[in-house]
């Protein structure tokens, strides 16, 4: 065979890098919502359920899709409720909750992925993602990186649903 390609090797070999240097600067209390978040952005075999559902022609391959996807859904909700719930333990008196402004980047990603669904593909989504685990990495920012993957779960979601319809 041909190998693997030195792109594709240095890009694993980086993001590994990456990702290992994220996750150890991260505070002990910070590992459940750090999980859950990462659990939620493992949650991309529902966009792979999605792509096998509209693409095979099998009834076995299509169930098994939608039983991907459904599980996947379970796994990216369950997620967010746990990191949500664990960083409310954490709240102090007197702090203020900012949780209805993640509503407008929300709308973005909704308005860009109908209108022109090819910029939140690669770019947008993955980015969100990425500054999810990044403010998981302080008590300070970690409600923050929380709402991060939430609007960047949504927006792969969205984006490839859209997708879909169009092919």
């Amino acid at each position: 065979g041909e190998g693997v390609k030195t792109s594709l090797l240095t890009t694993f070999l980086l993001a590994g890098a990456a990702g290992y240097q994220a996750v150890w600067g991260v505070a002990h209390a910070l590992h459940t919502p750090l999980m859950s978040v990462t659990n939620a952005i493992s949650g991309c075999t529902a966009i792979g359920g999605l792509l096998l559902m509209e693409k095979t022609d099998s009834p076995f391959a299509y169930m098994l899709a939608s039983l991907a996807l459904l599980v996947s859904a379970v796994n990216i909700f369950g997620g967010f409720v746990v990191s949500q719930r664990m960083l409310d333990l954490f709240k102090k008196p007197g702090d203020r909750d900012y949780t209805g402004m993640m509503l407008f980047p929300g709308l973005v990603f909704l308005f860009v992925s109908l209108t022109r669904p090819e910029l939140l593909k690669a770019v947008s989504t993955v980015s969100l993602c990425v500054a999810a685990i990044g403010g998981l990495a302080t008590m300070s920012t970690a409600n923050a990186g929380c709402k991060f993957g939430m609007v960047g779960v949504f927006g792969a979601m969205a984006a490839t649903m859209v997708d879909l319809t169009e092919s």
